[in-house]
């Protein structure tokens, strides 16, 4: 059984939307949460497997992504 991991990250509050819209059409990736609106920092879970393809995938986004924690 896959751990559940969560990554932390921060992107314009403008693009939290656009981020969700992604990681949707990434299926099985990971799944975005918005925990701090104000800050716009997502939380993003993920298992343990998918966890280095969603960091890769998320250097690669045409968005600003900050990665808090990982």
């Amino acid at each position: 059984m896959n751990k559940q991991e969560t990554v932390l990250v921060e992107v314009n509050p403008r693009e939290i939307v656009f981020l969700d819209f992604l990681l949707e059409g990434f299926n099985g990736l990971g799944i975005g949460h918005t925990v701090d609106p104000k800050k716009a920092r997502v939380a993003i879970y993920t298992t343990e497997t998918m966890r280095e393809e969603l960091i890769a995938t998320l250097k690669n986004l045409p968005l600003e992504i900050k990665i808090i924690d990982w």
